[in-house]
């Protein structure tokens, strides 16, 4: 969007709280605020379509000695993208990683790589009975693939990867090659919250677009990178 067109839905934006007379004594949203607010709108929705249409994704571990391990996974992610499960056998590697260092990320991608999104967070490993509710909400192909990979049906015999996302990153490398500029938003949930399609968006702090932020990508020189932190 240029910077006209983003005054001009800012204006439309102020004209709409000058009219609402619930809105009329409230204190104008400042320009920077309503960027960033506007910015994280849309890229939170851009992260979310494209995990949806994704039902594989790169799970990349580090060990106790910091030996990196990545694995080609099938995924169910939840719509508020604040939770990633995914199953593997217990004794496998990244299991045995997973257990020793519990920190993960998530790489999701569109087919042309014009789009990549990371989700990290906290994974932990759920074995036995409570396995069962999570095996459940795996799509009937992915079951279908454990049942021959591990001859067996018994869930008991699996372990449930699940990761509680804290953090977002939305990049868009090939803009560069378009605008001379690469763009990549980070957003950072407070206490496991993340802000995602139909959920409320609570914030302790925001940090703020300064004016030279705001030339930035109003010029298209430089990437604008949001951090939202508790």
């Amino acid at each position: 969007m240029s910077c006209i067109g983003l005054l001009v839905q800012y204006s439309s934006d102020l004209q709409k709280r000058r009219t609402d007379r619930q809105t009329t004594r409230r204190r104008c949203m400042p320009f920077g605020v309503w960027l960033n607010m506007l910015i994280q709108t849309e890229v939170t929705r851009d992260a979310a379509q494209l995990v949806a249409k994704c039902r594989n994704a790169v799970l990349a571990t580090s060990d106790a000695e910091g030996h990196p391990h990545s694995a080609w996974m099938t995924t169910q992610v939840t719509t508020d993208l604040e939770e990633i499960i995914s199953i593997t056998a217990p004794n496998s590697q990244k299991a045995a990683i997973l257990r020793a260092n519990p920190q993960a990320e998530w790489m999701f991608a569109s087919p042309s790589m014009e789009t990549i999104v990371y989700l990290s967070g906290h994974t932990r490993l759920i074995e036995g009975d409570a396995a069962k509710r999570y095996w459940d909400l795996m799509p009937g192909k992915s079951k279908a693939y454990y049942r021959k990979y591990c001859e067996t049906e018994d869930y008991h015999k699996f372990a449930v990867i699940r990761t509680e996302v804290n953090k977002i990153v939305l990049c868009k490398p090939y803009v560069v090659r378009r605008s001379g500029s690469f763009h990549c938003f980070t957003f950072f949930a407070p206490a496991g919250k993340i802000p995602g399609v139909g959920k409320a968006f609570a914030l302790h702090r925001l940090h703020r677009l300064d004016a030279a932020d705001v030339h930035a990508f109003e010029e298209k020189a430089l990437a604008i990178r949001l951090v939202y932190d508790a």
